[in-house]
C-alpha cells in the first residue's frame, strides 16, 4: 500500500491516509521513492513511474510507439541532478525527465545489453552502476561514458566525505569516482547477500544482510568493522534500513 503522513500538531502526532485519487499505486510493488526540489514525490514501481503532487498522480510508462516514453517499466533507481532533472534507471535503459516530466530524454549506454540499476548524483555528475561496471554522465549528456577501474560495483553510497562502493570482495572509497582506496571486507560480510547500505551522515557506514538479521557497521574514522547483532533477530531478513538524525 501507499501512504502519506500528515503532522497534526507540535506534539508529533501523525495521521496516515491512502490517496483516493491514486488507487492504482496500492496495487503496485514500489521500488524507489524520491522527493524533488519542488516537493513532488516520484514513485518508482515494477510497472512504471508516478509523480505525486499531494493530490494527483501522473503516470509515466513505456510505450513502443512513443520514443519520448520511459525506456522500460520496471524502475530500479531515481535521482535528481543539479539542474533539477529526474534521472530514472529502468529494466531497459536510463532516461532523464525535465520540466516536471513533460520532456523525456533517453541516455545511451556504451553497450546495448548494459542494465544500470544504481544511480548517484556526485560531484556534478551522474554515477551509474551496472553489473560490475561504472559509467558517468553530466546533466546535458545523451550518452554514458565508461569509467576504467578495477573496482566492480555492486552498491554505491554518497556521503559527506566521498563515494563509497561495495565491490565483490572489498569496500572502496573515492573522492572523484575515478580513483579508489580499497578496504578489505571481513569474511563475515558476503557482498552478494548485502541488500542495504546507508550512513549516519558522519563517519559510520551500515550494511544489512538479506538472509539473516546481521547488521555490520564500519567506522570510517578508525577503519574498524563490527557486528551489531542485537538489533534484529537472527531469523529475520532486513528489508530496508536508513539512518535518521534525531534533533
Amino acid at each position: 500500500s501507499y501512504f502519506l503522513c500528515n503532522s497534526l500538531n507540535a506534539q508529533e502526532e501523525y495521521s496516515f491516509h491512502s490517496p483516493d485519487n491514486a488507487p492504482e499505486l496500492s496495487k503496485l510493488s514500489i521500488t524507489k521513492l524520491l522527493t524533488d526540489h519542488s516537493g513532488f514525490l516520484w514513485v518508482g514501481t515494477v510497472h512504471g513511474l508516478y509523480r505525486f503532487d499531494g493530490k494527483n498522480n501522473i503516470a509515466f510508462v513505456h510505450n513502443n510507439a512513443d520514443t519520448a516514453s520511459l525506456p522500460g517499466n520496471e524502475v530500479f533507481d531515481i535521482v535528481e541532478d543539479n539542474q533539477h532533472q529526474i534521472w530514472v534507471a529502468t529494466n531497459n535503459g536510463v532516461c532523464v525527465l525535465s520540466n516536471g516530466g513533460n520532456n523525456v530524454r533517453h541516455i545511451l549506454s556504451p553497450k546495448n545489453q548494459t542494465i544500470i540499476k544504481n544511480l548517484e548524483f556526485f560531484k556534478g555528475k551522474i554515477i551509474a552502476c551496472s553489473a560490475n561496471e561504472f559509467f558517468t554522465a553530466y546533466a546535458g549528456s545523451r550518452t554514458f561514458e565508461r569509467v576504467t577501474t578495477t573496482v566492480k560495483p555492486q552498491m554505491t553510497l554518497k556521503t559527506k566525505t566521498g563515494l563509497w562502493v561495495l565491490s565483490n570482495n572489498c569496500l572502496a572509497d573515492s573522492k572523484d569516482a575515478i580513483h579508489f582506496s580499497i578496504i578489505n571486507l571481513p569474511q563475515e560480510i558476503t557482498v552478494d547477500r548485502i541488500n542495504n547500505f546507508c550512513t549516519d551522515g558522519d563517519s559510520l557506514l551500515y550494511f544489512s544482510s538479506s538472509n539473516n538479521g546481521n547488521i555490520f557497521c564500519y567506522n570510517t574514522t578508525i577503519g574498524k568493522f563490527r557486528l551489531l547483532s542485537l538489533l534484529v533477530a537472527a531469523t529475520n531478513s532486513v528489508q530496508y534500513m536508513k539512518c535518521v538524525n534525531a534533533e
